[in-house]
């Protein structure tokens, strides 16, 4: 059995750097749980908010939440910025066809948005997204 976060995770990236919009945007810089110190900004984070087994035996089922963000510098037009950003993480991801390895999918949707300024080092980040659930069920060894 394939961990079923870990497969999520890796192809909710894949899915994302396939986005041309999104790519100009942020490049390759889309990252699991933190970015690097060293990271140019905006960036975008992936990290697991939750993870439940849905039981319905005797088939394998799990309900993912994801964090799903992006970071910008906020400067004067900071705020403005990581909110297209994240609406092009949304076009991207509601309602899309992942491939996740080992797993079938069966939904992906919204749950809901986030957006605010965090202060760090004397300097203000931008931070918007939202709340993905991903629904999924093993696949047949």
């Amino acid at each position: 059995m394939s961990d079923p976060v870990l497969s999520a995770e890796q192809a909710i990236r894949a899915h994302l750097l396939a986005d041309v919009a999104l790519s100009g945007q942020v490049d390759n810089r889309i990252y699991f749980e933190e970015a690097p110190s060293d990271a140019e900004h905006p960036y975008v984070i992936i990290s697991v908010q939750s993870d439940r087994e849905i039981d319905r035996t005797p088939v394998n089922q799990v309900a993912l939440i994801f964090n799903v963000r992006v970071v910008v510098i906020a400067d004067t037009s900071g705020l403005r910025l990581a909110s297209e950003i994240a609406a092009l993480l949304r076009k991207r991801l509601h309602r899309a066809a992942l491939d996740v390895e080992g797993w079938g999918m069966y939904w992906l949707r919204r749950r809901s948005g986030i957006r605010f300024v965090h202060s760090h080092d004397r300097r203000n980040y931008a931070i918007a997204g939202g709340l993905y659930e991903i629904g999924m069920t093993e696949d047949d060894e």
